[in-house]
């Protein structure tokens, strides 16, 4: 469109694609590496602590439900665990291609983020406020500072 009405020649679409392409995959990169370092950093120690205390109370009164909540979060820590190593693993996929590597973070990348935000969500709804270290959906929409 932009050759066709004269506006750009075809190697400057070509070079503001390639800009658009590189600072994509920049941007996500940042973004994945912040991720891992989250889940890493707070999210994990968070739910740990929580599977600590749940562990003590199942042991002072075995309950079925208390049970359920023990295998939901240690279930929980193991898929963000296996999400992080997934997520480790797209992030060395290298290609000489802008548009190849955009897509395989768009298509690939993209998915395992989701799933490893997914867990993480879930775990927060299942840890103690105490044990929670990153501010909580709760605090962002309800809480002033």
């Amino acid at each position: 469109l932009y050759c066709k009405a004269g506006v750009m020649s075809e190697e400057g679409v070509d070079a503001r694609k390639e800009v658009a392409l590189e600072s994509y995959v920049k941007y996500k990169m940042i973004e994945f590496r912040t991720m891992c370092e989250l889940v890493q950093r707070h999210v994990f120690p968070s739910s740990a602590k929580t599977l600590v205390r749940l562990g003590q109370t199942l042991s002072v009164a075995a309950h079925p439900r208390l049970k359920a909540e023990v295998d939901k979060v240690a279930g929980l820590q193991k898929t963000l665990l296996e999400k992080v190593d997934e997520l480790r693993k797209h992030m060395e996929h290298e290609c000489d291609d802008l548009q190849k590597e955009a897509t395989h973070i768009a298509e690939k990348t993209e998915v395992t983020m989701t799933e490893l935000r997914v867990a993480a969500d879930a775990l927060e709804d299942l840890c103690a406020a105490e044990d929670w270290t990153l501010p909580s959906y709760h605090d962002l929409l309800f809480k002033q500072c």
